[in-house]
């Protein structure tokens, strides 16, 4: 049996605890291919190096439709991570490492692969007051088997994965959960340092559609236009459709903490039947339990589209008036009335002379300065009415 490193719960809760100020050193793992959602976490990162010093990324597997295989899932993703450094122009070698193509078998043997050995070099060069965050948003194998490898680096590290329901949620049936639960298992049991960012009941939330998206990033550059592009071709129909950009979670709460809400728990038991079981004497994780979605996105899309940091206005706002012009046109508008509509009614009086009218005159305080009319026209002295008549053109002179 592996012995792993015992913490003191204070030491986990130091740990755990993500700092507001300074930067982060962290070690991303991303199965990229098998959604749409890592290339934007994988985007946000780079584009944030005043928060977030990035160590390398490292490819995860994982098999569904996308892939014949977890192997080729793990292949798939690689490639997928290489396209976007081509389009920032970032040199990938030394930096983007081919993960294992395999779940773990055995809760005790890694499996071997180049991203294993680059998380525990990375994990060597930190320290127990500078750890590395070792961020998963994806199957857990590289991470568990770095673990498993080299335990010592439990004492290096904070892993921040994204995998797993919230505690509350009717199961815990999760994608990169179920690609390696064994994995998960190691995570959850190890004693490291940990924070779970849930999917179902947290993440899930980070909603996006294409009318945001083609608003805020359409034609800022050709990373956001593929971004776009990569969206639309999820879903054939986009009326009134949402996509959750799931992975961004993990890199908007690195970059600022306070954007959610957290609680140090017990770390859960993954139990069988995609359910949780729970003891009150197992280690502390932190586990997520809001995020606070529009500063999230607002972040992202600010740094990909490459728009200043705005305050009065938003990169998603419709058409709209400026406030400042909204005040003048219905200040103007008042100041109209106010101006002509004695006017308008005074205009209508020879009307009312050549009809024999009984017509009268409005008692309006703007009218102050006229005789007050309560007879009809037609029985007014001539010499009365002329008055009447042109006291309008007096007002305005």
């Amino acid at each position: 049996m592996i012995a792993f490193p015992k913490l003191t719960e204070q030491e986990l809760l130091d740990r755990i605890r993500i700092p507001s100020e300074g930067k982060l050193n962290i070690f991303l793992d991303t199965d990229t291919y098998n959604e749409i959602d890592d290339q934007f976490a994988i985007l946000y990162a780079m584009l944030s190096p005043e928060r977030l010093c990035l160590k390398g990324i490292s490819a995860a597997l994982f098999f569904n439709d996308r892939s014949a295989s977890p192997a080729d899932g793990m292949e798939k993703s690689y490639r997928e991570i290489l396209k976007i450094m081509d389009f920032l122009g970032k040199d990938p070698e030394g930096f983007v490492f081919r993960g294992c193509t395999e779940p773990l078998a055995d809760e005790e043997v890694p499996r071997e692969s180049l991203a294993c050995d680059a998380i525990i070099a990375e994990a060597m060069k930190a320290s127990e007051t500078d750890p590395l965050y070792v961020v998963g948003i994806g199957a857990c194998t590289n991470i568990a088997s770095a673990i498993l490898k080299a335990p010592e680096i439990i004492r290096r590290i904070t892993v921040v994965w994204l995998g797993g329901n919230t505690f509350d949620w009717p199961d815990n049936k999760e994608f990169n959960l179920s690609q390696d639960s064994l994995a998960g298992k190691v995570l959850f049991d190890c004693g490291v340092p940990m924070i779970q960012i849930p999917a179902f009941g947290v993440t899930g939330f980070l909603l996006t559609s294409v009318p945001e998206l083609e608003a805020c990033l359409s034609g800022a550059n050709p990373v956001c236009d593929y971004l776009v592009e990569n969206v639309k071709s999820y879903s054939q129909d986009h009326f009134a459709w949402s996509k959750p950009i799931w992975d961004v979670g993990a890199i908007g709460y690195l970059i600022n903490p306070d954007w959610a809400e957290s609680k140090a728990c017990p770390a859960p038991i993954i139990a069988q039947k995609d359910r949780y079981a729970f003891d009150p004497r197992r280690h502390l994780i932190r586990s997520l339990i809001t995020i606070d979605r529009d500063k999230v996105f607002k972040d992202m899309f600010q740094k990909a589209s490459g728009l200043p940091q705005i305050k009065k206005a938003d990169c998603c706002k419709g058409p709209g008036w400026p406030q400042q012009q909204s005040a003048f046109f219905l200040l103007s508008i008042l100041i109209s009335c106010f101006i002509f509509a004695p006017c308008i009614t005074y205009s209508l009086l020879p009307l009312a002379f050549l009809l024999g009218s009984d017509m009268q005159l409005p008692k309006t305080a703007h009218c102050s300065s006229l005789i007050w009319i309560s007879t009809p026209l037609t029985s007014t002295p001539p010499s009365a009415r002329i008055r009447i008549y042109f006291a309008p053109l007096m007002i305005l002179v």
